[in-house]
């Protein structure tokens, strides 16, 4: 069974989700202590939910993507309000050590990216332009 949900019940759902997260890291004090923004527990339900309705064959859901940049920025931007100076500050070295491990990751993968499409014989900038590329 399909269910469609329009633009109206997607943003709807969405907002349960929220709600969900929100309630959950209030109850659970682990939650709360690693900074968990609501957000993201919300979700990782939500999409735990729906990926066992599809596996299991109880439904298959689709979503109405009208506002899903719309709704991107707001999930974002909901995730950076969690983090402030205080808890940066009492990150200290281990949060600097990170942010380079980070960034060094971050290049990494642009070389991995520009060797594998040289290996596979495919334009170089293949590797590295994000979502589905002709070439």
């Amino acid at each position: 069974m399909i269910i469609e949900l329009d633009m109206y019940q997607t943003i709807a759902a969405a907002v349960a989700a929220l709600m969900l997260g929100k309630f959950l890291r209030r109850r659970c004090a682990v939650l709360e202590r690693f900074c968990i923004p609501a957000p993201v527990i919300g979700g990782v339900i939500f999409a735990v939910c729906t990926c066992i309705c599809y596996v299991t064959g109880i439904a298959e859901f689709a979503f109405d993507d009208t506002l899903k940049e719309v709704c991107m920025v707001f999930f974002f931007t909901s995730v950076g309000f969690q983090a402030n100076l205080k808890v940066l500050r009492s990150g200290g070295k281990a949060l600097a050590v990170f942010l380079g491990l980070v960034i060094l990751l971050i290049i990494s993968q642009n070389f991995l990216a520009i060797g594998l499409a040289k290996l596979l014989r495919i334009p170089t900038l293949v590797g590295l332009v994000p979502g589905p590329s002709r070439w």
